[in-house]
């Protein structure tokens, strides 16, 4: 089987998954190809982007991920573009290096000329591509500062006949969509009845009443993310026998208010402890672990990890598996559970052995068996039965003694 036979294809996006197949050919080929993969939050670009990533074998790859808190730093992105071949930047021609070092911080200058560090934006992944195909991934583009966008809309309509492959993924309840709106769009729509059904079956645990189920679907629109979340708002009643008088979801509210509403009711149930933990990692501004755990030493947050923990009164269906990963949502980072996993094993202490007497021409003579004692079962208020003279220490009395009377 080949590279590209292993990777599966997403559930409910063919069409998709051949775009992006299309799309990898192209550049093989030494056509370069572009496309913007718009919808709402949740619907399974960052999916679609990791299938093609995936399905790029043979490709050199970058990639960025726009942050909306570095919004504001020009070229921030650009810089998680550049990343990977900044030494070939001391070979582009003198306007263009000293315009993209400028730009990224490589050396001391005037402001940058952004239409120089364009070019040598594509003349750096163009020069690139001459050795080995490259596929260029953007994820979350609407959260790029201005400058990295602009500089990759330029880039992605100047692309003609090098092997290069660019995908962007953009929300489409965005203003920023209006920089990318002359390059290739691909609408990603919900997932169809049949697969998000299937889909929820893949989250659910225990029955599930028909009209809760037709809900869901009905509500979430056939948005992956949704449908992995959403059951988790409802409690184990509600999911065996029907809803209540209150709706799944609130009237009149988005999408996107749902599924935050039931991210914050999630961490409410939380230990206060572990609240407060992701709060303070929420204002960790570069993800430093070690800085996070100082941060947390200093307001007494222990560093430990407490067991399954939830608050008297939250009920919360629990998903069938804490490691499940769909293809139409990869950003869940659960580590698998090793499945069929056995519970540790408790052992009694081995008694002393007897000492072993050698026999001639045989060795050492084989060990006997231990003596027990067959005793009937103790009533409550009996003292336990004394060991048998000479079987070794006292051992507590085995579960198949005897049967009750």
């Amino acid at each position: 089987m080949s590279g590209l036979e292993a990777v599966p294809t997403l559930r409910g996006r063919r069409s998709e998954c051949q775009a992006l197949d299309q799309l990898l050919v192209e550049a093989r080929t030494g056509r370069s190809a572009v496309l913007v993969l718009g919808g709402q939050p949740g619907i399974g670009k960052s999916a679609l982007l990791s299938y093609a990533l995936a399905r790029a074998i043979g490709f050199q790859t970058t990639h960025a991920a726009g942050v909306e808190s570095e919004a504001e730093l020009a070229f921030a992105a650009l810089h998680q573009i550049c990343a990977p071949f900044l030494d070939n930047v001391e070979r582009l021609p003198d306007p263009q290096r000293d315009a993209l070092g400028a730009a990224l911080g490589l050396h001391r200058g005037p402001t940058p000329d952004r239409f120089h560090v364009a070019l040598a934006v594509l003349t750096l992944l163009t020069d690139a591509a001459e050795q080995q195909p490259m596929l260029v991934v953007v994820d979350d583009a609407q959260w790029l500062d201005q400058a990295s966008a602009d500089t990759l809309a330029f880039v992605g309509r100047r692309l003609h006949a090098d092997p290069v492959a660019m995908l962007l993924a953009i929300r489409t309840d965005h203003d920023a969509t209006t920089v990318f709106a002359h390059l290739p769009q691909l609408s990603v729509p919900g997932l169809g009845h049949g697969d998000a059904l299937a889909l929820l079956d893949t989250v659910l645990t225990g029955p599930l009443d028909d009209r809760v189920r037709q809900r869901i679907v009905a509500e979430t629109r056939g948005n992956p993310l949704a449908l992995l979340e959403l059951p988790n708002t409802l409690t184990a009643a509600e999911l065996s026998f029907g809803p209540t008088a209150t709706p799944v979801a609130v009237p009149g509210a988005s999408l996107t208010t749902r599924l935050e509403d039931g991210f914050v009711r999630r961490a409410a149930a939380l230990p206060d402890p572990t609240r407060q933990l992701l709060l303070l990692a929420s204002a960790e501004p570069l993800g430093d672990a070690t800085v996070l755990w100082r941060a947390a030493a200093a307001l007494g947050i222990p560093r430990t990890r407490p067991g399954p923990h939830r608050k008297p009164g939250s009920s919360i269906s629990a998903p069938r598996s804490t490691s499940v990963t769909h293809w139409s949502d990869p950003r869940s980072t659960a580590v698998p559970r090793r499945p069929n996993a056995t519970p540790p094993i408790t052992r009694w202490p081995t008694p002393p052995t007897r000492p072993q007497t050698p026999t001639a021409g045989h060795g050492t003579a084989p060990k006997e068996p231990p003596t027990w004692t067959r005793t009937s079962r103790p009533n409550s208020n009996s003292p336990p039965p004394a060991p048998t003279p000479g079987a070794g220490s006292p051992r507590p009395p085995r579960s198949c003694s005897a049967p009750p009377n």
